[in-house]
């Protein structure tokens, strides 16, 4: 039951790296274009006034930005695409000098802010990772929820779109972590999380609330598409995890935006309510807000 388990577990956060992989070269392609908008500045006023050496200076920035904005790999093509520029317009000093030498130290001077900086843009990058997701699953946690909810239900608002949130409750955790102990919990989590994420996927926002307790926020979703939602991700889930000897299912309570709803807070309380009313009635059958006329859909 472990070893499967430890093999969810693996595939998980290969695709998390999938992602991640497809979110860095984003990154990495925009600050290569915002890195060579001043390169490109600096080099026409370079060939306009026949190039200045007070001004090459400047040149440590194009790649220190394209760093600071996308790590290592951006501020070194752009500082390669500076040499190849500096070769082809004026690398004949190197011949012309009489210290060739000093000329090239000077270039590759330009790297060590480059490193520097991409070093730093690690180390806010690895902590603002760190601040809004959740260590054991990678999902968002309850402070990234502030800042993404609050953009989502403006956007909603604005585009007279249906906001979506369902609050999810693992029934039977404490059992299982209990019986089989808190590495076992751990996998039922990470289960979870991963048919969340699986049926979610770029739709919306999958977070990690509490302990036990996952949020998804979806925006432009009928009625009936929340109801059949919940009911793939609840009977996935339940299979899943009693295949594998965890008895445990899922309790939800799904709210939608109305025009009364004020604010992402209003609509979370609002899905919290409905899931724990749901909760005392049975186990995995959802509660769902009757003004938002979502059907529930029964595992």
């Amino acid at each position: 039951m472990i070893e499967t388990a430890q093999k969810i577990r693996t595939v998980y956060f290969s695709a998390r790296r999938h992602q991640g992989i497809a979110a860095q070269k984003k990154r990495e392609t925009t600050a290569l274009l915002v890195g060579m908008l001043p390169f490109v500045g600096l080099f026409v006023v370079q060939v306009w006034i026949n190039r200045n050496p007070l001004l090459d200076v400047f040149f440590a920035v194009p790649p220190c930005i394209a760093a600071l904005l996308g790590g290592l790999r951006p501020g070194l093509v752009i500082f390669c695409i500076e040499c190849l520029a500096y070769l082809v317009d004026g690398g004949h000093s190197l011949m012309t000098t009489k210290m060739p030498f000093l000329e090239l130290l000077k270039g590759l001077g330009f790297l060590i802010p480059t490193i520097f900086v991409s070093l730093l843009y690690q180390k806010l990058d690895s902590m603002s990772n760190m601040a809004s997701h959740d260590p054991l699953t990678g999902l968002l946690n309850r402070k990234a929820l502030e800042t993404a909810g609050e953009q989502a239900f403006h956007v909603s608002w604005l585009n007279s779109k249906p906001l979506t949130v369902i609050q999810y409750d693992c029934d039977g955790f404490k059992e299982v972590n209990d019986k089989y102990g808190h590495q076992a919990g751990d996998q039922v989590l990470i289960l979870l999380s991963v048919t969340i994420k699986k049926y979610v996927g770029e739709n919306g926002l999958v977070f990690r609330t509490g302990g036990d307790e996952f949020l998804v926020l979806m925006e432009g979703l009928e009625p009936d598409e929340v109801g059949l939602l919940d009911h793939l991700i609840k009977s996935e889930f339940r299979k899943t995890a009693w295949e594998q000897g965890f008895e445990v299912g899922l309790s939800s309570g799904c709210a939608q935006r109305k025009p009364t709803t004020v604010s992402i807070d209003h609509l979370v309380n609002e899905a919290d309510r409905l899931m724990y009313q749901q909760k005392k009635w049975t186990k995995g059958i959802a509660a769902v807000n009757p003004a938002a006329s979502i059907r529930s859909h029964h595992p």
